[in-house]
């Protein structure tokens, strides 16, 4: 398993393998503080710390160092399966699979559209921009075509990437309960009080397409003026 961040989120579905009698071994790459990932009896955890050499926008994306530096740490740990979701871990499951090895792709949520957006106004790379896009495009295709297996956490993700291979499957998981409104701080709940709640949940960052449901949520609120919008989250950091 690969995953870009969120890694106490993965390690519910490490909980699930490791019950089945499997042995797994987490991947963090991070370019700023992880955050503490529970100890599970069975889960061996590696934290890659993407600042200095290893930095690049995207982590693994662009930066070779990088590349490299996952791509041994998963041929490490000798699995008989690699994981891994997101576009900045594209290059690294490619090797994986063009050497022999078992690979599922996971396709995120981090849109290749909003990636580009993110290196146009986080990092000015707007003269590059036409090219990200293809390389992005070019490495998800590849990987798809060649995966053993493609997931994707929902139906309209299916649906795009499916111009590559129908052998897709949609698999959905639920919100942690952590994420109720229950918690949320009075003064917020105050406000949300009698209304009707769409809740957002996951990382607050350009690439997963929050903009679009602020001006999504205000179509919404014209129709059904008793909607309220909250985000639940943390904030992507600058690099």
């Amino acid at each position: 398993m690969l995953p870009v961040s969120s890694p106490n989120n993965y390690g519910i579905i490490a909980k699930a393998l490791v019950k089945r009698g499997l042995v797994v071994t987490i991947i963090v790459l991070s370019s700023h503080e992880s955050p503490p990932i529970e100890k599970l009896q069975g889960a061996n955890i590696i934290n890659i710390n993407t600042r200095g050499i290893f930095y690049s926008p995207f982590r693994g994306l662009l930066n070779p160092l990088t590349i490299i530096l996952i791509t041994a740490k998963a041929i490490k740990t000798k699995a008989c399966i690699f994981w891994g979701r997101g576009c900045s871990l594209l290059p690294s499951m490619l090797i994986l699979k063009l050497i022999n090895r078992r690979v599922i792709y996971h396709i995120g949520d981090d849109d290749i559209a909003n990636m580009i957006e993110v290196a146009n106004t986080r990092y000015h790379m707007t003269h590059l921009s036409h090219v990200l896009r293809i390389l992005m495009q070019y490495f998800e295709r590849l990987l798809i075509t060649k995966a053993n297996y493609v997931i994707t956490h929902t139906e309209s993700l299916k649906a795009d990437r499916q111009r590559y291979t129908n052998a897709i499957q949609a698999i959905y998981y639920a919100t942690s309960t952590d994420y109720s409104t229950d918690n949320v701080e009075s003064n917020i709940k105050a406000k949300l009080q009698n209304k009707i709640v769409a809740v957002y949940s996951g990382t607050i960052a350009l690439q997963k397409g929050f903009l679009e449901i602020i001006s999504a949520y205000k179509i919404v609120k014209s129709e059904i003026p008793n909607i309220a919008l909250l985000f639940v989250g943390g904030i992507l950091p600058l690099e």
